[in-house]
């Protein structure tokens, strides 16, 4: 085989590598482990259980964060669900800078803690900075 047959085929080899990896983020996840997020749905206002926690969880809509409830309480622990339905790719790495916290969720693995102490609104992305939005605390 030639030098210009070899990179040709090698180059042909990146290509159909790069469609299967676009293929496989425009699947929302289908390709890369989607699975149901586990954990605790809360939908409404504010949810907190007698151990004085609230329940979230992080989802996307148009190509935002969102969280159901909309708004978390200050003041009060957070435990967050992502769901890995809506998160995907660079997605599932969420940051949230004003406290600090920075997590790679995956199956077995969607859950946020923090506790936010101010009211107002709260910066949310991910570690790429393609996908943001904030979360309302009061």
């Amino acid at each position: 085989m030639s030098e210009d047959n070899q990179t040709k085929e090698y180059l042909k080899g990146i290509a159909i590598l790069i469609i299967i990896a676009i293929i496989g983020f425009s699947a929302k996840g289908v390709i890369l482990g989607n699975a149901s997020s586990r954990g605790i749905q809360a939908t409404g206002d504010v949810v907190a259980d007698e151990g004085n926690v609230q329940y979230a969880t992080l989802k996307i809509e148009n190509y935002q964060y969102v969280t159901e409830p909309k708004t978390l309480k200050a003041g009060v622990p957070v435990v967050m669900t992502v769901d890995l339905d809506s998160v995907y790719g660079c997605a599932r790495d969420v940051v949230i800078r004003e406290y600090g916290v920075r997590k790679y969720v995956k199956e077995g693995d969607n859950i946020i803690r923090f506790t936010p102490t101010e009211s107002g609104s709260l910066p949310v992305a991910c570690s790429m900075n393609m996908v943001r939005g904030n979360l309302d605390v009061e």
